[in-house]
């Protein structure tokens, strides 16, 4: 029953992990909607990398392997694997 309580115990916080990535997920992808609402069409120049971690989600590579290879953050990394996962669901 121990190992039970401790399995229960570990999944409830992993949960709680999985919540709060969710939700800076959901923030950084508004803050890229605003911000790409707001831009005057000309492309930064740090747009191929992104184009290049996008590609990679699409074909399904992890954020950790985008993140080394397009030499992004992490956390940008998971943003563009959410982005194409939610873009590409239906395709």
């Amino acid at each position: 029953q121990a190992w039970i309580d401790s399995l229960q115990r570990e999944v409830y916080q992993l949960r709680c992990e999985v919540d709060e990535l969710r939700t800076e997920v959901l923030a950084a992808r508004e803050d890229f909607r605003q911000q790409s609402r707001q831009s005057t069409g000309s492309a930064p120049a740090a747009a191929p990398l992104y184009n290049d971690a996008m590609q990679m989600a699409i074909q399904g590579h992890d954020a950790t392997t985008i993140a080394h290879h397009c030499g992004i953050a992490r956390a940008e990394a998971d943003l563009v694997v959410a982005l194409a996962r939610n873009r590409y669901e239906g395709v």
